[in-house]
This record gives C-alpha cells, sequence and structure tokens, in this order.
C-alpha cells in the first residue's frame, strides 16, 4: 500500500451514500464539504440520490438476501441503474472539495429535508490509484477508516461512529480524522462516504437506548430491512397507501405530493389494502 508519512493535509474528494432506494423528494445530503450529488446538484434535488433500486425486493436482489447485505451502489446510485457518481459518471468529476490536516476535527454539516429516525455514518476510503476507484471502493476499504464523534463541546456522543438523527434541518457536527489518514489528491484520493441507514421500519443494531425503538423489529432479522424510498409502488401518481403485493404484502408505500417511501409492517402482520392497515395476519395470501 502506497504511503505519504510527510504528507501535511489530507485532501477530500467526497462521495456520498444512503441506506435508501430510488428516487423521491426526501432524506437528506452532504452539503459541507459538498458531496458529488451536492456540487452538481442532481437532477436538481439533490437530497433525491438513493442506493439500491426500487423498494425492498431489488436491495434484496428479490428477497434472496438478508439485511446486511444488499445489492446499492457504493456512491448512491441505483443498483440497477446509471452510476452517475462512480468513477467515469458525469458527476464523478474528481473535484476536491475539502482540504484537511492529518489528525484535524473537522465539521461536517448534512442537510436532512426528511426525517426517519435512524444514524449517519462517515468513512473514508483511500484510492491508491485514482484511475482504479470502480476497482478500489469498496465495502472493505471505507471500514479501514471509520470516522468517530470527536470530543468537542456539543458533541452528541464523543468516540462513538454514530450520529443520531434528530429531524429535519441542518446540522454541524465535529469528527476527528484519524492519525495516519494521508493522501495528496493527485496520486492518491481520499473517497468520503456519508451512510444514512433509516430507523423507522426497523431498528439498526447496537442503536443507543436514547434513540431506540424497541417496538420495531430488528433490522436483519425476519427480512427486515431499513425503510427505503420508492415511486414505483404509486399507482399512477396518487396520493395513499399502497401495498406491495410483490413483497408480499410486508410493506406498504406511503406516496404523496412531495415524494414517496416504503414502510414494513410488524413481523406478524401484513398490509391490508382495505383498511390501508397492518392488521392481516401473516397466513393471509396476498394477491394484486
Amino acid at each position: 500500500m502506497r504511503t505519504y508519512a510527510r504528507a501535511a493535509s489530507l485532501v477530500l474528494a467526497f462521495a456520498i451514500a444512503a441506506c435508501l432506494l430510488q428516487h423521491a423528494e426526501a432524506h437528506g445530503y452532504l452539503a459541507v464539504p459538498a458531496s458529488r450529488n451536492a456540487l452538481h446538484n442532481t437532477d436538481y434535488c439533490p437530497q433525491c440520490l438513493n442506493a439500491g433500486g426500487e423498494g425492498p425486493a431489488a436491495v434484496s436482489a428479490g428477497n434472496t438476501l438478508q439485511w446486511p447485505l444488499s445489492h446499492h451502489g457504493m456512491c448512491g446510485d441505483s443498483y440497477t441503474g446509471e452510476r452517475k457518481h462512480e468513477y467515469g459518471g458525469v458527476s464523478a468529476t474528481g473535484t476536491i472539495t475539502g482540504t484537511y490536516t492529518e489528525g484535524q476535527v473537522v465539521n461536517l454539516t448534512t442537510v436532512i429535508t426528511a426525517s426517519h429516525k435512524g444514524r449517519f455514518t462517515y468513512r473514508v476510503c483511500v484510492i491508491e490509484d485514482p484511475a482504479s476507484e470502480l476497482a478500489e471502493l469498496t465495502e472493505e476499504c471505507l471500514d479501514k477508516h471509520v470516522l468517530v464523534q470527536a470530543d468537542v463541546a456539543g458533541a452528541q456522543n464523543p468516540g462513538s461512529p454514530y450520529w443520531y438523527d434528530r429531524g429535519t434541518g441542518s446540522y454541524t457536527m465535529s469528527y476527528q480524522l484519524p492519525q495516519g489518514l494521508t493522501c495528496d489528491g493527485v496520486n492518491a484520493r481520499c473517497v468520503m462516504q456519508w451512510y444514512y441507514l433509516t430507523g423507522n421500519s426497523c431498528e439498526p443494531p447496537n442503536t443507543d437506548p436514547k434513540y431506540a425503538s424497541p417496538q420495531l423489529p430488528s433490522c436483519g432479522s425476519n427480512n427486515a430491512y431499513p425503510e427505503e424510498d420508492a415511486t414505483c409502488g404509486c399507482s399512477g401518481g396518487k396520493s395513499g397507501l399502497f401495498a406491495d403485493v410483490a413483497g408480499g404484502c410486508k410493506g406498504f408505500f406511503n406516496c404523496g405530493s412531495s415524494g414517496s417511501h416504503y414502510m414494513a409492517c410488524p413481523i406478524t402482520t401484513l398490509f391490508n389494502p382495505a383498511t390501508k392497515n397492518c392488521d392481516w395476519p401473516s397466513a393471509v395470501t396476498c394477491k394484486a
């Protein structure tokens, strides 16, 4: 692995990814330093970039995967769609959006346009050969440098990698860059990923009790996935609640003029299209 022990600064070319699926006018984006989708104002809606695909069946590869395994783009693009924000894509221009000193405390600003509980994580992958970003930008590489909250005034939980969603708005939080993490932006590039794991349809593991929702199933149990945004489940652009028939009515699409999102039913129930509630027993056969 190439190292730059004498490098005075850490140059970050930021990417973004979120645990959300398909496009909907909701959720959020990394504003400072600007992520690739915010920098290029993707689709005139920077908060609309979501990784994965159209609903839980897509991200779970037809229900053959169990969370946390999933199909998703590394930088927020749909797994089955065009990868605009990965190397070679129209929004992956190589623009450097942040330059920092090794070991520095950095202020990160995230904008949340629709809160779905859960938490944020920030990870950095050192790309040794920028031309090989597609091959080098992996979960394993990102896991080598998981940033933690700095021990400063106002920190939510110093030393923790998780920052818990507190509702809509703009939030600036302080994170600690580790010693030894260096890249010059030319011969090696640091790519940061913002990861938003939602928590309103299942409970992420190791959730701080102060932010937990004990009534929810655990993510990964009984095929429970974190909430996923989707527009494909909305009937003819109408507003309302629509059953996820393809998924066996284990959840429903909540569709509205400002966007749509997917909600999972409690483990022992299915969504009843007649009552618009999760009041069917799990033994019911769901049909279109």
